[in-house]
């Protein structure tokens, strides 16, 4: 078990940094804010951001399990409803199962698909009004919203958590808008390698 005492010398190594908590980096997805940090120059400093991505992100976001999250929750509010399309639809990868690749529809497919696709979206949008009108239950009313609705969830995390989304999600391999995360949070915070930790 390890035990930690911060002494009069160590006490200033605590930041909250006023200014960084007006940095706002916006991705094609959604958008990340700093929110707070405690940093002491370990592998166990902590920080606590705001996300607002796409549920298809979040649940990626959700498999890093080293860290906190507190999800806005559709059972208790219905105000910014906001969803994601991409403006250009990647093709699936040839060699990889679960991975999209550089390539994208031509664009007469892809303006009649993004077209359908905002159309579906609004009308799931206008279904799921329509069930609150009638005060059919949220929790209910939430199933006909799509996997390209926003979410909006708070992250607290160490360090050495951060610096591990950083390596994976990064990878070229990863899906486009969460890597767009992880090169956001990398030029907020910076990357220490502490993933290599060994305990």
């Amino acid at each position: 078990m390890m035990s930690f005492v911060l002494g009069k010398s160590n006490i200033n190594n605590y930041t909250i940094d006023k200014d960084q908590n007006n940095q706002i980096i916006t991705t094609s997805s959604g958008w990340i804010k700093l929110l707070d940090k405690l940093e002491l120059g370990t592998c166990l400093d902590h920080y606590t951001f705001i996300v607002e991505c796409p549920l298809f992100v979040a649940r990626q976001w959700f498999r890093h399990r080293f860290g906190s999250f507190n999800e806005v929750s559709r059972r208790y509010t219905d105000v910014d409803l906001g969803f994601y399309i991409p403006e250009k639809l990647r093709l699936q990868s040839k060699n990889n199962k679960q991975a999209s690749d550089d390539n994208y529809l031509d664009n007469e497919q892809n303006t009649l698909l993004v077209s359908l696709l905002q159309t579906s979206v609004k009308t799931m949008k206008v279904i799921y009004n329509l069930l609150r009108e009638l005060d059919v239950a949220k929790e209910i009313a939430r199933g006909v919203l799509p996997q390209f609705m926003k979410t909006r969830f708070y992250w607290t995390a160490p360090r050495i958590s951060i610096d591990n989304f950083i390596k994976l999600r990064k990878h070229k391999h990863a899906q486009f808008e969460i890597r767009e995360f992880a090169e956001a949070i990398e030029q907020m915070i910076g990357y220490k390698e502490c993933y290599n930790l060994k305990l």
